[in-house]
This record gives structure tokens, C-alpha cells and sequence, in this order.
């Protein structure tokens, strides 16, 4: 098992209200920092998921955001840091039409 908080990015290949983007990883909004522009409300202070198309409902958004907070609260990451600070894994979703490879096929 790692002993670092992970990074899950989802990617969703659809299209949202006939709208294609794709992504680059680089560009991709911070849903901790970026909330609106990860097509959150503007009451919600901070978010472990985003999608800024708006590919999956709104309900479907904030039934993943729960089960990302019960992982956060029900987990205990074991590296240094999170030992010291009593926390639990941090799993972040990213969902998007489409995304930019990062790895080319002569790599395999």
C-alpha cells in the first residue's frame, strides 16, 4: 500500500450537452481551490470532485463527494504526515469528456 494520499482522476468519455473539451492536466480546475470552475455551487466551500462539463447530475456529483468525504473520515493514512495529523486518505475525482494523453504508445 502506498504511503502517500492518492490522486484518483477519472475520466469519463462522453459528451456533455452536445459540448466536447478536452483536457490537459495542466489545465484541468482544482476542485480544493476551484470549486465554481468545477461546476460546484458557490455555497460549497471546498470539493474533492470535479467536473466542469458537467457530465454526470448534480445528485450523482454529491453522492460521490459524500462517499470521498467518508473515505477521508473512515480511513487512516499510514505515511509520517498523516500519522501526525490524524487524517485519512484523500481521494480526488476528476471527471471530463476527454483528456490529453500523457504517455505515447512507444512507451509500452
Amino acid at each position: 500500500m502506498y504511503s502517500f494520499c492518492i490522486l484518483l482522476v477519472v475520466s469519463l468519455l462522453s459528451v456533455c450537452s452536445g459540448i466536447e473539451s478536452q483536457w490537459k492536466v495542466q489545465e484541468f480546475p482544482n476542485p480544493i481551490y476551484q470549486v465554481e470552475d468545477c461546476g460546484r455551487s458557490a455555497d460549497v466551500e471546498k470539493s474533492w470532485i470535479c467536473d466542469p462539463n458537467k457530465v454526470i447530475s448534480e445528485q450523482d456529483v454529491n453522492d460521490i463527494s459524500d462517499k470521498l468525504v467518508e473515505i477521508y473520515t473512515n480511513s487512516r493514512c499510514n505515511c509520517a504526515m498523516c500519522i501526525n495529523n490524524r487524517t485519512g486518505y484523500i481521494v480526488m475525482v476528476a471527471i471530463m469528456p476527454k483528456m490529453y494523453r500523457i504517455i505515447k504508445y512507444d512507451h509500452f
